[in-house]
């Protein structure tokens, strides 16, 4: 269903909301495709396509085999040297590790995507390649001798690719490039610094754009907080060190401004016909007082036109209609749908099907890291789940991150028990014994305090028992925000098994349109 109305990108609009950051995109064919980061969750990097930019739908996801991504273990970046899983390793799914910034580029008929698997820093980024946006996806290709984060790809006129990466030399940040082998990893010459902005603080996403006889390289700085920004220079020979930077930069920023969306930048630029360009970018939609975030960064669309050679953004060229994300999973099939992630395994590795509905936790590795989840699409949402056949402990959860999250659980008794995790502190309150197996809820609702003690909105975590609903505890977002849990991703919500296994037979999601909760002891200044 589509909701009557539309706004556009200036006025808050996201085309993907959610926990899509790092936007590249390009065309193929008669569509165009986008790529954004997945960090810790796989299957890695969502696959994005559109007739016209607006209207989006989720094709698959690139990196969807273990062979792709190992995100068993975290290198150190200090010096890269061989680590002891025991005592160097972070445990799989840990926050902020896996797939950064992907760039998707098509060239002579086939589609390449770039990334840097953090989790195997040192690997170097790798590149995989596909005749169709279904795949199958190949088996990456690294470049080891090009360390770096936010790769992206360029073909010069003789059809040369080139590897551009956000790197440090002498201890500086920096952007590094070479030509490169995509069929072997290997550079087949030096890699050589680029221009490396107007002096912000963490200048990466590069991106190499040829429009007519000039070379344009696209870049982040100020970091992906407040200060973030887009820049832009130019050049007419990329093995050139004469690089021009434009006379407006930055290209897009909001720091310092009351927008709804804060955090811009991270762009990427396509070309459409007459000349007319497009740009995609992230940025946050902070809510409460002073700001706080929670679905993580998101993408959005801006227009660009061409003045003296140099881009100029419009951020209300494109008027985006609001959309109903309600669906209703009930595990019908042997293949989940392209939404459904797990931090640090793939959902096969942690679930499989069952017939009716879906096991969840039922194989020996699942660990700690049972949870098959997918993105929240909506300000206020609600979520809740129908359990069957638990053998230990199972429910469902609200995730930033292992150390930031809110979950319903229950046991194979039938005793249920909310958990609210924020850091090292924990809340557990038991409800009251219940006549009969409930379904268990996630709402979150506007905060009702006033302005100055408001936050994001309010977390509330219950049980449905005969069609009646029966909170067990509430939380203020802001503990569940990304300001709060720190990093780069964004809530996510799904079945958790913390023990054993359990068996969930149906998952329904939609907007929630409850009226603002006043938390106790917030109702005056």
């Amino acid at each position: 269903m589509q909701i009557d109305d539309v706004m556009t990108a200036a006025e808050g609009r996201a085309i993907i909301p959610g926990f899509h950051p790092d936007p590249s995109l390009c065309r193929f064919g008669d569509r165009f495709l986008l790529v954004t980061s997945s960090f810790e969750y796989a299957p890695a990097l969502p696959l994005w396509s559109s007739p016209d930019l607006v209207n989006w739908t989720l094709e698959g996801n690139v990196l969807d085999r273990p062979e792709q991504l190992r995100l068993d273990r975290f290198r150190r970046w200090i010096d890269g040297s061989p680590i002891s899983p025991e005592t160097d390793g972070l445990p799989p799914g840990s926050a902020n590790t896996g797939a950064f910034a992907p760039t998707i580029r098509a060239h002579a008929g086939r589609l390449h995507v770039a990334v840097t698997n953090v989790s195997d820093f040192f690997g170097g980024p790798m590149v995989v390649t596909a005749d169709h946006p279904s795949g199958p996806w190949s088996d990456g290709v690294q470049f080891p001798e090009l360390p770096g984060i936010d790769p992206d790809l360029f073909w010069d006129a003789e059809g040369t690719a080139h590897l551009t990466v956000s790197s440090y030399a002498d201890g500086a940040p920096c952007v590094r490039s070479a030509p490169v082998d995509l069929t072997t990893g290997r550079l087949l010459g030096p890699a050589r610094r680029l221009w490396s902005g107007t002096g912000g603080q963490a200048p990466e996403s590069p991106h190499l754009i040829r429009r007519g006889d000039w070379i344009y390289l696209l870049l982040a700085e100020g970091g992906t907080e407040r200060g973030h920004a887009v820049t832009i220079a130019r050049t007419r020979d990329l093995a050139s060190d004469d690089w021009e930077a434009a006379p407006g930069n930055p290209l897009l920023t909001h720091r310092g401004l009351d927008r709804p969306v804060l955090n811009v930048g991270h762009a990427d630029l396509v070309e459409l016909a007459d000349d007319r360009w497009a740009m995609v970018y992230l940025g946050v939609r902070p809510r409460g007082f002073s700001g706080f975030h929670v679905n993580g960064r998101e993408t959005f669309l801006a227009g660009v036109t061409w003045v003296d050679g140099w881009p100029v953004v419009d951020e209300g060229a494109f008027p985006v209609p609001a959309r109903d994300h309600t669906f209703v999973e009930r595990f019908d099939g042997t293949t989940l749908h392209a939404r459904w992630v797990s931090p640090g395994r793939l959902p096969a590795q942690i679930s499989r099907a069952a017939r009716p509905g879906r096991w969840i936790g039922a194989t020996d590795d699942a660990g700690e890291h049972a949870l098959l989840a997918c993105r929240p699409l909506d300000d206020f949402w609600r979520a809740e789940i129908e359990l069957a056949d638990v053998e230990g402990l199972a429910g469902l959860c609200l995730r930033v991150d292992e150390r930031h999250a809110a979950e319903v659980l229950v046991d194979g008794d039938g005793r249920v028990v909310s958990r609210i995790t924020v850091g090292d502190l924990r809340r557990e309150r038991p409800a009251p014994e219940l006549a009969s197996p409930p379904r268990l809820y996630i709402e979150v609702s506007p905060d009702g305090a006033p302005v100055l003690l408001a936050g994001p909105d309010v977390v509330e975590v219950g049980v449905v028992v005969e069609g009646r609903r029966i909170p067990l505890d509430r939380v203020d977002g802001r503990y569940l925000s990304v300001e709060v849990a720190g990093g780069w991703t964004g809530r996510v919500v799904g079945i958790r098994c913390a023990q054993g296994r359990a068996r969930i037979t149906e998952f329904h999601y939609s907007p929630s349109d409850r009226d603002p909760v006043l938390l106790p002891h917030r109702d005056s200044v």
